[in-house]
């Protein structure tokens, strides 16, 4: 992913201030309405100030809602109903087109009203339901009005009969029928509009859930209200519908009121992510990061992907790459899903968030909780890529311990069919001729040179296992120091700690007592060795002391070296140092790995 790809919110608002515009279209809907309907107001003020008041916040809402891209149609229908409103109350002039206008306005204003809260916050409608509404509404509203308008005379409908009437065919007891179908339909509108509204709500998920819970409620009980306020006189009489109208117009309040709420909840929630995630986030893991992004979006499906530097791609959280991803264009996103590029303090790729669609209507959301955890992202990042270098090195040290326990099966088998072969006939050559020999010297010599080959035989075979004897994997540390010991041409005295550890502390200790125990021998001349191993709930210990000449030390190459790297491996140490009665003391310390028995094979620590 080039440095210069950033994310672009396609929510981001267009007007840098759209109070104003909005405000402005507020006062014009309040003056179009306060026109419209001058003759009425004049016996009713009441009635003025409260159809005005919910004229102007309806179109100063829709002016706000209509600079937002993801709300601009909601906003654009919302100002259309406001001014069909203004017009509807052209009614009260009752006379040459103003009530036909009046009546049609009526009916445009339900339409855009119920159709706009249906595209609320998205800008699309949601589900089958609401689509299916919005045709029957448009059929419906649209469809009884031209019914009651060609069939009937402006009479019928409570006006004078000078008013301006497009009649085409008048019939009375067609145009009753027809009010009585209108009524019916308009109860069945208002029901199915609040089922659909219910439907919206369930099928809804994060914000938008949030976002459109106040204005469902608000809805719901202006369209029962409408429905029940829209029947009876209120279709044949003129004064009556006025009546109906204020009554539509008071409870029509809601809407405003509860879009401007979700609005300005909107922004809150915004600003309460930054202090929400902060504390999420410490320390910054993958998971964590992740889950604290998916808490406070709302999304449980969010996924967190990381760039990985060293190797141009993204890479999940355990540091495998994500070849599905690319270089992570926003436009790539499968269906359904939106990637959010993340970059770093100098326009560097840093992560990618792929999220529900749903999320793309809320970007200051996103914005807000990208900025709260970027410092943790850049931390995150580095997490990863030292995990996936540990999962590549682990997967390295596992292929060559694979290849190498090869070459030992392949060692192994070679050895078998030829030097172990050749050692174990001259074992059984030499036990025949000790049988044969009459003279005593010779029979013990030859004895002692078949034992010798024997053992020969098994450091062999020992070799091959990695130098690991086969005693120690089946009966622990004890029985083969006792065999070391044994064989050792000092006296060496053991105290050595009952019981089982895993097999990498076990070897550990092994090889450098044997170790300690063969630099004695060889450079100490010491006259008595003791080997001692003990453990307590947090450490094992290991001593080799002797009493020879001393001077043993760490050089480069040498084996103490080699033996103290194995045990640092091991979070160990190892030590050389003296004491009183002992010239040269190795100590070995190892982390207490958990004991699988109390006791371990054989008795009591043996002396030699």
């Amino acid at each position: 992913m080039s440095p210069g790809l950033r994310w672009r919110p396609r929510d981001a608002f267009t007007v840098t201030d759209p109070l104003l515009p909005a405000l402005l279209l507020g006062l014009l809907a309040g003056a179009a309405v306060g026109v419209a309907g001058a003759p009425y107001w004049r016996n009713h003020p009441v009635a003025a100030v409260i159809v005005i008041v919910d004229c102007a916040a309806l179109a100063t809402a829709g002016g706000v809602l209509a600079s937002g891209r993801s709300t601009r149609r909601t906003g654009l229908f919302m100002i259309g109903g406001a001014f069909a409103w203004s017009a509807n109350w052209l009614t009260a002039r009752d006379s040459g087109i103003f009530p036909l206008a009046g009546n049609w306005g009526n009916a445009v204003y339900f339409a855009l009203l119920g159709i706009g809260v249906l595209l609320y916050p998205t800008g699309r409608l949601q589900n089958a339901a609401a689509r299916l509404w919005t045709a029957a509404a448009v059929i419906v509203l649209g469809g009884t009005q031209l019914m009651l308008t060609v069939f009937g005379e402006p009479e019928w409908s409570g006006f004078s009969a000078s008013s301006i009437w497009p009649t085409l065919h008048a019939d009375r007891n067609l145009f009753d029928l027809v009010i009585r179908l209108t009524t019916y339909l308009y109860l069945l509108l208002a029901a199915t509009y609040a089922i659909t509204l219910v439907v919206q709500f369930r099928t809804a998920r994060g914000f938008t859930r949030l976002r459109i819970a106040p204005l469902i409620a608000g809805v719901a009980l202006i369209g029962l209200v409408s429905a029940v306020a829209q029947q009876g006189d209120a279709m044949t009489d003129a004064q009556a519908a006025l009546r109906a109208y204020v009554i539509q117009g008071t409870t029509a309040l809601l809407v405003p009121i509860a879009l401007m709420s979700g609005t300005i909840l909107d922004r809150l929630r915004s600003a309460a992510i930054t202090s929400r995630i902060v504390p999420m986030v410490n320390p910054a893991t993958e998971d964590r990061v992740r889950e604290a992004l998916a808490r406070t979006l709302r999304d449980e499906t969010l996924v967190v992907y990381f760039w990985s530097v060293p190797h141009g791609v993204f890479v999940d959280a355990y540091g495998d790459p994500v070849d599905t991803i690319g270089v992570g264009d926003p436009a790539s996103a499968p269906p359904g899903r939106v990637w959010i590029p993340v970059t770093g303090p100098v326009g560097e790729p840093l992560a990618l968030l792929d999220t529900d669609a749903e999320l793309g209507h809320y970007p200051q959301h996103l914005e807000a909780a990208v900025t709260a955890v970027r410092p943790a992202l850049q931390n995150a990042r580095l997490h990863a890529e030292l995990r996936a270098q540990l999962e590549r090195t682990r997967a390295a040290q596992a292929a060559a311990r694979t290849a190498e326990e090869r070459a030992r099966d392949r060692i192994r088998r070679d050895l078998h069919d030829g030097v172990q072969g050749n050692l174990t006939a001259l074992q059984f050559l030499i036990s025949r001729e000790s049988r044969r020999a009459t003279d005593p010297y010779v029979r013990t010599l030859l004895d002692r040179i078949r034992e010798q080959i024997a053992e020969s035989n098994e450091d062999l075979r020992t070799y091959v296992r990695g130098g690991v004897p086969a005693a120690l994997q089946a009966h622990g540390l004890r029985p083969v120091l006792e065999v070391e010991a044994r064989r050792s041409p000092v006296p060496v005295t053991l105290d050595v700690v009952g019981g089982r550890f895993d097999l990498a502390t076990e070897v550990a200790v092994y090889f450098c007592v044997k170790e300690g125990m063969q630099n004695a021998v060889r450079h100490g001349r010491p006259t008595r060795i003791e080997v001692r191993v003990t453990s307590d709930a947090r450490a094992i210990a290991a001593t080799v002391a002797d009493d020879g000449q001393g001077g043993a030390r760490f050089t480069p190459a040498g084996g103490l070296t080699g033996l103290r790297d194995r045990i640092g491996e091991l979070g160990g140490s190892l030590e050389v140092g003296c004491s009183d009665g002992y010239r040269t003391i190795l100590t070995v310390t190892l982390p207490r790995p958990a004991a699988t028995s109390d006791s371990g094979p054989g008795g009591p620590p043996a002396g030699t």
